[in-house]
């Protein structure tokens, strides 16, 4: 019985683990009137406003009022901002709505990749050539973590 419920939580964890997406959750405030203001607002802001941006100055501009979580998800997409300005992939000029629309934080078959070949998938996505390579890149090392997961949960089944 122990050994199932240990096996219970590994997958669990496993399933449920978020480390390293970032999102900004646009689509779970509530009140529809603030949203709608919110979005339009976010659809017009340019990067460098974006960067000088508080929580509070957002509400004051747009009347909505962000929850912790909002304020986290807020303060994680403007350093993912900043990183991409030092890097040069987008302009101070730029819509930041559009580029978040635009941007995809996961590539599923770089994952499924490495998730079914393990440490060959990972050596396949190194070689070869993406538009997006550190998004390939992340999505195959979150593969390999979930091949080594089923690799270690199905020799601790064997073993017992």
């Amino acid at each position: 019985m122990k050994q199932f419920i240990v096996l219970f939580l590994f997958v669990f964890v496993l399933a449920s683990s978020k480390a390293g997406i970032i999102s900004v959750p646009f689509n779970k405030i509530q009140n529809n009137a603030s949203v709608s203001s919110f979005q339009q607002f976010m659809s017009t802001v340019t990067v460098q406003t974006f960067i000088e941006l508080t929580p509070s100055k957002v509400q004051e501009l747009t009347g909505y009022k962000m929850k912790f979580l909002e304020k986290a998800y807020f303060k994680l997409a403007q350093k993912k901002v900043k990183k991409q300005l030092r890097k040069g992939t987008i302009k101070q000029t730029d819509a930041v709505y559009e580029q978040f629309a635009k941007s995809e934080n996961f590539n599923w078959g770089t994952f499924a990749l490495c998730a079914l070949l393990g440490p060959i998938g990972i050596l396949i996505v190194y070689l070869s050539n993406y538009d997006d390579r550190e998004v390939a890149r992340r999505s195959a090392w979150r593969g390999l973590l979930t091949w080594a997961g089923i690799v270690a949960m199905v020799a601790y089944l064997l073993s017992v």
